[in-house]
């Protein structure tokens, strides 16, 4: 568990529903939940979110992230305020090995859907990964992201230059002619695209490891009609705010699913935390009770001589052995 790389000798042994390279997609070697926990060292109670990565185990094939926590075995949920100084490297945090994860996916069809609702006042926005160039969704519910999507074996995320919408891929190949999308800067500007002159917006989308960049485009007769430049000026910025109000909404999606995952590890501590209560309190009930009393496991049970369970009868009662 403490590598980048697979285990030599890897053989599955039927834990198929989370095997190591569940999410990665080559175009990005840092995908996938096993390279995400490691690369990003996330710490215990850290949460991040995983690249982007097409699902192809169950139908519908389509675009997923995952929101991931790690696993350690000290369950020992540090603060907001000791996981910022284990970051530091302030304070020193026996958390022990890193054993496993907690995973849960959300799949992302849906999002274009949520755009093609906005108030867009007649312009179009596509959302595309920063650093892979993968087109993730559009406000055009028609256009596709994922290429190949008959055939699961090698069916893959559509890059935004590769796209068959024509705004679409003409705009990639303007602002990132290089597929950078890294390099793209927020800002708005004037273009001519598909032989018409448009206004673009352009913003980053950035939370817990979601690294999306949003592309608005609007033509300029729908903006300046009947409208000098100050007013469209304000128009752009309504547009703006509403596109910003939106992004919010989303932020607020996911946000409920970070909760949901805490909620889901703080449950999982407590049933820990109340297994080793009760276990404890059988143990003193043993060594309570004035009868001779030992726990001996089932398996074990079967195996033993007659003479070992004579010892088990006496002079073991009071240590509450566990054989």
């Amino acid at each position: 568990t403490e590598t980048m790389e697979p285990i030599p000798g890897y053989a599955n042994n039927g834990f198929q529903h989370l095997p190591y390279y569940d999410g990665f997609w080559p175009v990005n070697p840092v995908s996938g939940w096993w390279r995400v926990v490691h690369h990003r060292d996330l710490q215990p109670g850290e949460f991040a979110f995983s690249p982007v990565f097409v699902w192809k185990l169950t139908l519908p094939i389509t675009l997923k992230i995952h929101g991931i926590v790690p696993l350690y075995e000290n369950t020992t949920i540090p603060t907001d305020e000791q996981l910022a100084a284990i970051k530091a490297g302030t304070l020193q945090w026996n958390a022990g090995r890193r054993i496993g994860v907690i995973v849960v996916g959300m799949k992302l069809w849906f999002l274009s859907g949520h755009l093609a609702q906005l108030n867009l006042k007649g312009g179009f926005l596509f959302l595309v990964e920063r650093a892979t160039g993968a087109l993730v969704a559009a406000s055009d519910t028609a256009v596709k992201s994922i290429k190949n999507k008959d055939n699961p074996d090698i069916a893959e995320p559509i890059l935004a230059e590769e796209s068959e919408h024509p705004l679409i891929q003409e705009i990639a190949t303007l602002i990132a002619p290089d597929g950078d999308w890294m390099s793209v800067p927020n800002e708005a500007t004037e273009h001519t695209v598909q032989d018409k002159r448009q206004f673009l917006l352009t913003f980053r989308f950035e939370f817990y490891g979601l690294d999306f960049q949003g592309v608005y485009a609007v033509p300029r007769d729908v903006i300046m009609a009947d409208l000098d430049r100050s007013s469209s000026d304000q128009l752009l910025f309504n547009i703006a705010s509403n596109m910003s109000v939106s992004v919010v909404l989303l932020g607020i999606l996911l946000v409920w699913g970070l909760t949901a995952m805490k909620r889901m590890r703080a449950a999982a501590v407590e049933q820990d935390r109340n297994l080793r209560h009760r276990v404890a309190d059988g143990l003193n009930s043993v060594r309570d009770l004035g009868y001779p009393m030992v726990l001996i496991e089932a398996k074990t049970f079967a195996s033993l001589s007659l003479a070992e369970l004579q010892r088990c009868h006496e002079g073991q009662r009071d240590k509450g052995n566990l054989m």
